[in-house]
């Protein structure tokens, strides 16, 4: 039963690892656009041009550019995230299913031989 859940585990793995090379693939290769997180059009900063005068608010209009890396690198640390997820899982089954097999070996190995 142990040997059959590691084995489940492996493979739930191994499928978080490939859907995350799968959609950062798809992302980095510009077949998909990344999913909107941050929308950023423009930052508004408060310089204050002489001592005692109020600040005055300085727009300063971005390239959409920014917004897209911006989600591009949010999108891999989250798919990073899944395949390190994944990678866990994946190491978890593979010692479930080693240890069973341990077990049945050492299990196998004290019985008395049988004579002829």
């Amino acid at each position: 039963m142990e040997k059959r859940i590691g084995y489940i585990l492996l493979c739930f793995g191994i499928g978080f690892i490939l859907f995350a090379v799968v959609n950062m693939w798809g992302v980095f290769s510009g077949k998909k656009p990344p999913p909107k997180i941050l929308d950023i059009e423009s930052v508004t900063l408060n310089i204050p041009i002489k001592k005692g005068e109020s600040p005055s608010p300085m727009t300063i209009d971005l390239n959409p550019q920014v917004s897209k890396i911006g989600n591009m690198f949010l999108w891999s640390l989250l798919m990073l995230f899944i395949a390190g997820a994944g990678s866990k899982l994946g190491n978890l089954g593979i010692k479930l299913a080693k240890s069973t097999d341990k077990a049945v070996k050492k299990s196998e190995g004290n019985k008395p031989l049988k004579p002829l």
